[in-house]
Order: structure tokens, then sequence, then C-alpha cells
């Protein structure tokens, strides 16, 4: 696993447009994400995840509030389902992601 700092994070995702997921729960998604993100619930996991498209050549962002819960996500999903993907965990999660005013989408 890899991890991918705030401080880095916007300039990462606009240079290589990564596929972004949520793995927080429903009541947390309905706070806000961050732009382009998918929501793929934990507590759904493995079978959500199975509806997702991964492509090995783009790097895939996982996150959550903090970034603890997305790191077992992708410790899970690199030994089971993804291991040869370019995988991130976003330290800090959405919290720092918006304590850095980045932008974060309020679902309609």
């Amino acid at each position: 696993m890899k991890s991918l700092y705030i401080e880095d994070a916007p300039n990462f995702i606009q240079a290589t447009s990564p596929l972004i997921i949520d793995v927080r729960e429903d009541d947390e998604w309905e706070e806000g994400y961050i732009p382009g993100a998918i929501h793929v619930a934990l507590s759904q996991l493995p079978f959500a995840i199975q509806g997702v498209e991964f492509q090995k050549e783009q790097p895939v962002i996982f996150y959550c509030k903090g970034g603890v819960r997305s790191a077992k996500v992708i410790e899970f999903l690199s030994q089971n389902y993804l291991k040869d993907y370019q995988l991130y965990n976003l330290e800090g999660g959405i919290t720092e992601w918006a304590a850095h005013n980045n932008q974060v989408v309020m679902p309609e």
C-alpha cells in the first residue's frame, strides 16, 4: 500500500485521473465527499467492490474519515482482489482533505 499525503493529493489527482473510492458508511457519505469519488461502504465489502471497474494502469485512491479504515480496505483488497494494482491510501482521509480547503461535494 502506498500513502498519498494531503499536500500532494490535489496535484496527484489532477495528473493521474485516478479512481477515487470513499469507503465510509452511508451517513458519512451524506456529509460530503471528494469530487469524482464513488461510494463503496466498508460494510458492503467485498460484494459492492465487484461492481467497480478497475484498470491496472489507473491509480486507485481509497479514503475514509481519517485514513484507518481505508488502509484496512486496501490491505484486504490487495491480498484478495487487486494484487497488482496501484492502490493509495489518502492519509488523514476526508477530514484532512477538508481542513486543507480542498473541495467537498454535497450529495444531491
